[in-house]
């Protein structure tokens, strides 16, 4: 549902009447379509959010995989990332 109501004007309102109920109208009609573009972004930010956290289970998934496969049963690492290098330290014990 639309946060902006609709204005119904009366047919025997005056010319200026009418012009203030549009100005009105094209003011609520342009702040309800920047709320729309606000919303499309923040679903787009959330979809990133979301593949950026399964990929990090699925990097985790397989780390913890391989060591399983090496007979170890531990893996520890770091990460660090930094505005020119990002860097990823992963060792089974």
């Amino acid at each position: 549902m639309s946060a902006v109501s609709t204005v119904h004007v009366s047919p025997h309102a005056s010319m200026a009447d009418r012009m203030v109920v549009g100005a009105l109208s094209a003011s609520a009609r342009l702040k309800n379509e920047a709320n729309k573009l606000i919303i499309r972004y923040d679903g787009w930010f959330l979809v990133l959010l979301a593949v950026l956290l399964v990929l990090s289970f699925i990097l985790f998934a397989a780390m913890v995989i391989w060591c399983f496969q090496n007979g170890r049963y531990q893996f520890t690492g770091n990460w660090d990332w930094g505005a020119d290098h990002n860097h990823v330290f992963v060792e089974c014990r």
